[in-house]
């Protein structure tokens, strides 16, 4: 059996949650007769090296300047933000109360893994089109069945090197993954463009000969057929490996881009709230949805997009033609009812646990101002920043299920989710393992034995 290392462990959800019987009598206005008020004074010693990184723009962290990898400062002094402080005791607090696990995203995910015959059973018959966000909320344009054109072939149009990028290049920087370079090095960043294309009669030939039953469609440049070349991501490099069955070799790793053909007449698709949803959420952490795609959509632009459809009703979109297949279950879905905010339907059962009291809330219409505030914490003397280190920040996100839903099941038979993230406290800065260049941090930290 594998073993699966992680720097954070789980505390475990507790069957019942903690209401205290008094806090519907929270009153700024009038104060417990038993009431304590006063202040704590903290000293924080930094057992190990320590960092907080300080106030910076978006700018700043992709030119990693000094501002990005400086310690939190004010001038030239050194602090922790209360509101870290605060962050840190609410979430220990909520633990050891047994809260309610309300600050957290309703997120969907997807599964995508070709190595999964019933994923590749599910994404059979895709269909592609236009998501554009209008008045009347998002609707997408159904252009039918997508179909393919080699790298080769763009290469001729457009004078580009795609057909030995994805050959070459070993892909470790994700940002040669994304659609979005390849549209740059087509010289054309507003995702149109738009030609004649014809059916590639001798590709397709070519490839019912190696597959009689090839259920693709190409098309090369030419003809009057009215169309747009779409591009998608790289996930990998095209090569040869050797088929374990036969022996022989065969080329893997994607080498088609796609073409949509523009239909008589289009049809227009009023989506549903949570569809959207489950698409914003399932591609939050996709470069190319938020650098490049979702930009467009906010300024009201189409957007190529691949959906399925059950009967006559879509049931998930994604920005490649093999996507992030939706699992059945979100986040809530997998936390017990007590625990979790309710919904906008049942607002009204919202109930405070021990940290809504204490620390406050805002929910919808209802709030509550926190009955405790913290200070900075200020270092004390002038400490001297450690020579800048560079590391992976990287964590598994909560769409890897082994690990952040209960015995690893996957979020279609999820029961519940493994409990609160906790990162126990290491003595040693592990920067021995790799990842890819976005995913380095580089950090001016303060030494062991700081005081705050």
């Amino acid at each position: 059996m594998s073993t699966i290392k992680a720097p954070f462990n789980f505390v475990p959800l507790s069957d019942k949650v903690y209401f205290p019987g008094w806090a519907d009598q929270i009153s700024h206005d009038i104060p417990f007769s038993d009431g304590l008020s006063g202040v704590i004074d903290l000293k924080i010693t930094a057992e190990t090296p320590i960092f907080v990184r300080n106030g910076h723009t978006s700018d700043d962290a992709n030119a990693k300047n000094p501002d990005y990898k400086s310690f939190s400062k004010i001038g030239n002094q050194y602090f922790i933000p209360g509101t870290s402080i605060k962050g840190a005791i609410r979430s220990v607090l909520e633990i050891m109360s047994f809260g309610k696990m309300s600050r957290v995203e309703d997120s969907s995910f997807g599964l995508r893994d070709l190595r999964i015959q019933s994923y590749r059973e599910t994404m059979r018959n895709i269909q592609c089109g236009w998501l554009q966000e209008t008045h009347d909320g998002y609707v997408l344009y159904d252009w039918g069945e997508p179909g393919r054109i080699s790298v080769e072939n763009i290469d001729k149009k457009f004078k580009t090197n795609l057909a030995q990028f994805v050959k070459g290049d070993n892909f470790r920087d994700d940002y040669n993954k994304t659609a979005k370079y390849k549209y740059i090095q087509a010289k054309s960043t507003d995702a149109l463009l738009e030609s004649c294309f014809e059916e590639d009669t001798e590709l397709q030939e070519a490839k019912r000969k190696l597959n009689p039953i090839e259920p693709r469609k190409f098309y090369k440049f030419g003809g009057s057929r009215k169309g747009v070349l779409v591009f998608t991501g790289q996930p990998s490099q095209r090569k040869q490996i050797e088929d374990k069955r036969t022996g022989k070799l065969k080329w893997t790793g994607k080498f088609y881009e796609f073409v949509f053909l523009k239909p008589d007449s289009e049809q227009k698709l009023i989506l549903s709230d949570e569809l959207v949803k489950q698409f914003k959420t399932i591609h939050t952490e996709s470069p190319d949805y938020k650098e490049f795609w979702l930009p467009k959509l906010k300024h009201g632009e189409r957007v190529p997009v691949f959906f399925k459809k059950i009967g006559n009703t879509i049931h998930s979109i994604g920005l490649a033609y093999m996507y992030k297949y939706p699992f059945a279950k979100s986040v809530f879905d997998a936390i017990p009812r007590d625990m979790k905010n309710p919904d906008k339907k049942n607002k009204d059962e919202f109930r405070l646990d021990m940290a809504d009291c204490i620390f406050g809330y805002s929910f919808y219409d209802k709030s509550l101002k926190g009955r405790v505030q913290f200070g900075n914490a200020f270092a004390v003397g002038n400490p001297v920043p450690l020579t800048d280190k560079v590391f992976i920040s990287s964590s598994p996100h909560a769409s890897y299920y082994p690990l952040y839903t209960e015995g690893g099941r996957d979020w279609n038979s999820v029961k519940k989710i493994s409990g609160w993230k906790r990162y126990p406290t290491r003595n040693t800065l592990y920067s021995d393992n790799l990842g890819t260049s976005n995913m380095e941090s580089v950090a001016s930290m303060l030494n062991k034995g700081v005081i705050f």
